[in-house]
């Protein structure tokens, strides 16, 4: 950006109109809220107090604006009409009008050849990619990243929501070796505290925990009651 490196606090579409000049940013990542219809709390300070830092739960008049907005702009006023059409004028609408609006900020900062990761989870996630498609064009969407946040739940009722998505946007001729770092020292040393003569490891369950009657409770081959063996190295999975 040809800029010192600075920190704002606000609204990411009012920063990206002051601050940030048209084709100038290399790479974007967005770890926006997920329309969780949960409040989320931040913790201040020694003393530990909390304060509200923001409420993940859309209303519609909250974000009439945002749709108008994005809607009157030349080739996007199907996009949204469609949105309207499909989901009529609720939570989900208002939220996906509060980040057409500022997505269609990030492709006018974004350089032709940079690359763009927007972080959501399966609750959004496919009408999120309905909107990116709309804005930075199919074309350019590589692949949905699978970001496991935890192992198997072992829910009794339904299928464990273990993770997250990064929809992934940019040109073809992007190497993802290119913006790959190693684990920090620390981290490795925090999170994979167990060591051998191969190296640190750390382990993992292969199904959720306990033994189930029935076929599903049997052994299976020599991983029976065994933990997953992985280390922090690329592909170092025993």
């Amino acid at each position: 950006m040809n800029q010192p490196n600075r920190l704002h606090f606000g609204d990411c579409l009012d920063v990206m109109r002051a601050y940030v000049k048209d084709e100038s940013v290399d790479l974007i990542y967005l770890d926006p809220p997920f329309n969780s219809k949960r409040l989320y709390n931040a913790f201040i300070g020694e003393t530990q107090s909390q304060w509200e830092a923001f409420d993940d739960t859309w209303q519609w008049y909250e974000a009439v604006g945002d749709f108008h907005e994005v809607a009157g702009r030349p080739s996007y006023g199907k996009l949204m009409d469609g949105l309207h059409y499909v989901l009529g004028e609720g939570p989900r609408l208002a939220y996906l009008s509060y980040m057409a609006n500022r997505l269609l900020e990030c492709r006018r900062v974004l350089k032709p050849e940079g690359s763009i990761y927007l972080h959501c989870d399966p609750t959004m996630s496919h009408y999120l990619k309905v909107v990116m498609d709309g804005i930075f064009g199919s074309g350019l969407f590589q692949t949905e990243i699978n970001w496991q946040r935890t192992s198997a739940h072992n829910d009794s009722t339904t299928f464990g929501n273990v993770s997250d998505k990064i929809l992934f946007y940019g040109d073809e001729s992007i190497n993802v070796d290119d913006i790959r770092t190693a684990l920090d020292p620390k981290y490795i040393k925090s999170h994979y505290s167990a060591k051998d003569k191969r190296g640190r490891y750390t382990t993992s369950d292969l199904t959720g925990p306990g033994l189930s009657s029935g076929d599903s409770g049997k052994p299976w081959g020599q991983f029976a009651d065994r933990p997953l063996l992985v280390g922090p190295q690329k592909g170092f999975v025993r």
